[in-house]
């Protein structure tokens, strides 16, 4: 059998001193680190802002609400003393829905 394949390497720094700087960070990683936290922050900030936004416009209060407005923009109609449907005017009693079409009223 044959020996395994060895390599011997070896280093030699022509000068003791330390190849990075030791004990102290340089201004430009507590730049780089601010930027980063600055960041992490602003998306949060926008992220809760838009949920809560978003949360707010989905409640059954404001699904409601919504819906209360867009009938009330389109009343049924009063014609000669009788009511009258907003989308077929068609003749209608006092039921929600329009008889004809179904249209709510």
């Amino acid at each position: 059998t044959q020996p395994p394949l060895q390599f011997k390497i070896t280093y030699t720094k022509a000068d003791n001193n330390p190849s990075l700087p030791t004990g102290k960070s340089s201004p430009i990683n507590y730049l780089i680190l601010a930027i980063i936290v600055i960041v992490v922050l602003v998306a949060a900030v926008a992220g809760v802002l838009w949920w809560r936004g978003r949360s707010k416009r989905n409640t059954r209060a404001a699904r409601r609400q919504a819906a209360r407005a867009s009938s009330r923009s389109a009343p049924a109609r009063k014609q000669h003393g009788k009511r009258t449907c907003p989308e077929c005017e068609g003749p209608v009693d006092s039921s929600k829905f329009c008889p004809n079409c179904g249209a709510k009223l």
